[in-house]
């Protein structure tokens, strides 16, 4: 390949280069929309970080924070929580991984779709730790139909919701061994889901979504506590520090049907413009087709410099769609200087998918 920047790097090197690279761009973009956001952009942004920070760290960067604090308190708030928060996504996309199929940062995590991470948790179970794990079934349970099963907007959805937070507070409560059971409990479902029809796929989904409501012993059907969009909620009882289940019955306003997380609402648009980590698209399926199942793979491509100019050479991308490869993403690979800024596009790190 060429001799570019990022030549002789592996995907693993290339990837944290350009995940770093995008941190590094997005707190500058964050920093310079912050004076134009809306009160409710801005908490959006506070609930999208907290969304990826170990309690630890909440408890770190989030002591002082108040979601009823008027729009200059939240801007004040925020000039210091973007280059807080990026510093910590960028020591958990340097920290050491166990190599597996979830070997991924929360902030990776959050941008999948449900159907991919439960794909690959069900190859490695045990992948997840305790915290990420109560995450994404509190996603779960937000997670009405099918089509949501599939979207990768669902996690950026599900935090406009009080009832996703305490969902997630009322998991903390379980034992390791009733959290280790009700995640089998969800594969078993999810594995009933593979090559069911739409109706038949959203009566299982429902049935794990209830399964999850009984575990925590939910005050009402989920659909109904999630609550209001943006409906301001206290941290307290929903991040660790007093009764969830009680302010979680007390707080959240029944919402209805027509109030879970089908998309996220137009208040928050540009926060979530400058905010949402690039990520591969999950799959989609239409009403008259089976739920699929996706093998995946992927592959760094370097351009390669000529004196005509950057090459990409992709020849060999015939032979992989001849054997039922697609392409479903493609990420740049920047090339950073020593400071950590982004300068230039040495190539593409390619996500390719096919049934299995």
């Amino acid at each position: 390949m060429g001799s570019g920047p990022a030549a002789g790097r592996s995907p693993a090197t290339a990837r944290v280069a350009t995940q770093q690279a995008y941190l590094g761009q997005r707190e500058r973009e964050l920093l310079e929309r912050l004076p134009r956001m809306t009160a409710d952009e801005m908490r959006w942004t506070v609930r999208l970080f907290a969304d990826c920070l170990t309690a630890e760290a909440r408890g770190r960067l989030l002591a002082d924070y108040d979601e009823t604090l008027g729009p200059e308190g939240l801007r004040q708030f925020l000039t210091a929580l973007i280059p807080a928060y990026t510093a910590e996504a960028l020591a958990d996309l340097h920290a050491v991984r166990t190599e597996g199929p979830l070997a991924l940062t929360a902030e990776e995590l959050q941008s999948l779709a449900c159907a991919e991470k439960w794909t690959l948790l069900d190859a490695d179970p045990t992948a997840l730790d305790p915290e990420a794990l109560r995450r994404e079934l509190a996603r779960l349970a937000c997670c009405r139909s099918y089509e949501l099963f599939h979207d990768t907007d669902l996690a950026r959805g599900a935090i406009e919701y009080a009832g996703y937070f305490g969902t997630q507070a009322m998991l903390a409560s379980l034992e390791p061994a009733a959290l280790d059971a009700l995640r089998e409990d969800i594969r078993a479902v999810l594995r009933r889901m593979e090559g069911a029809g739409p109706e038949e796929a959203d009566r299982l989904l429902a049935g794990g979504r209830a399964r999850i409501a009984r575990a925590i012993a939910l005050p009402g059907p989920v659909d109904e506590m999630l609550g209001a969009p943006m409906a301001l909620f206290s941290l307290d009882g929903f991040w660790g520090r007093g009764d969830a289940q009680a302010l979680l019955a007390a707080q959240v306003r029944p919402a209805g049907p027509a109030q879970t997380p089908e998309a996220p609402p137009g208040p928050t648009a540009s926060a979530r413009e400058a905010a949402l980590t690039p990520a591969p698209q999950g799959p989609k399926r239409g009403k008259g087709n089976a739920l699929p199942r996706w093998e995946y793979r992927d592959h760094m491509v370097v351009f390669e410099e000529t004196r005509e100019g950057l090459m990409s050479n992709l020849a060999w991308m015939n032979e992989w769609g001849s054997e039922g490869w697609e392409l479903v993403s493609a990420v740049p690979l920047i090339a950073p200087n020593k400071d950590g800024v982004a300068y230039g596009t040495v190539g593409a790190l390619l996500l390719f998918k096919r049934p299995r």
